[in-house]
Formats: C-alpha cells, sequence, structure tokens
C-alpha cells in the first residue's frame, strides 16, 4: 500500500469509526466531572467507585468491575486509592469484601455538589434529546 492509499484507508475509518466517537465522548464528558470534583482531590472515575460501593454495600471488587463494565487493574488502582484515603476498607470478617467508611460516605455527600454541577453542563452540551440518546444507548447495551 503506498502513501495516498493508506490515507485514503485511514480517512475512511476515522470517519466511520464507532470507537474513536465513543472515545471523544468519553473523555470531553469524563474531563467535565474531573474537574468538578478535582478540589476533593478526586477524579470521576473514584467517585464512580465510591457511587458503586454505596449502591451494592459490601462487595469485592469483582463485583465493583461486573457492575460497572471495568476492567481489574482498573478498579484495583482506583480502590487503592480510595483506601489510602480511608475512605474505603476491607470488611474485617471477609478482607475480600469492600466497604464504604463514614469518610467515604461523607466524601460521596461531597462529590454529590460537584457531580450535580457537572451533570448540569453535560446536559447543556449533549442538548436534553442527546442525553435521552445516550441513556436509552446505554441501557440498551449494558443489558445484553
Amino acid at each position: 500500500m503506498n502513501e495516498k492509499e493508506a490515507e485514503i484507508l485511514a480517512r475512511s475509518m476515522g470517519d466511520a469509526c464507532l470507537a474513536v466517537r465513543v472515545r471523544i465522548l468519553s473523555r470531553v464528558i469524563t474531563a467535565l466531572y474531573d474537574r468538578e470534583v478535582r478540589p476533593l482531590g478526586l477524579k470521576a472515575n473514584q467517585g464512580t467507585l465510591l457511587v458503586c460501593l454505596a449502591r451494592l454495600g459490601q462487595t469485592d471488587q469483582s463485583g465493583i468491575g461486573r457492575a460497572l463494565k471495568m476492567e481489574r487493574s482498573t478498579v484495583c488502582r482506583g480502590i487503592e486509592r480510595l483506601m489510602a484515603r480511608g475512605l474505603v476498607e476491607a470488611v474485617p470478617t471477609d478482607e475480600r469484601l469492600l466497604r464504604m467508611t463514614p469518610a467515604g460516605r461523607d466524601m460521596l455527600e461531597r462529590v454529590h455538589v460537584g457531580w450535580s454541577r457537572a451533570q448540569r453542563k453535560a446536559h447543556a452540551l449533549l442538548g436534553e434529546a442527546g442525553v435521552e440518546q445516550l441513556k436509552a444507548l446505554a441501557a440498551n447495551v449494558c443489558h445484553r
């Protein structure tokens, strides 16, 4: 393949690639949430882990990964950071299980404030129709 053919092929793939579009959208939206929780010393991903733990109660890292469709290494890194800050702890009777600490629950309340601002910004960016389409797509794909 010559240089011109490679450029044409790459342009065709780049223009049509759904993975690229989803990743760009993910980075843009994640950046909104990251900016809002950064003053708390967290990233949006860590806030997501706190929300998941609050919803699931005691669970292991695999349970979090399944619920959030996250890779094990990503869950592990995030949980380690939350544990180092005293926001998450291992359950004494079963070290594999995790739970939020009282400090973690307090942080979740603080995260909610920034999350709400990020939600408003994301809604403004995507528009109501875009938000509804995104929710419908996620529900359709994630429940298979």
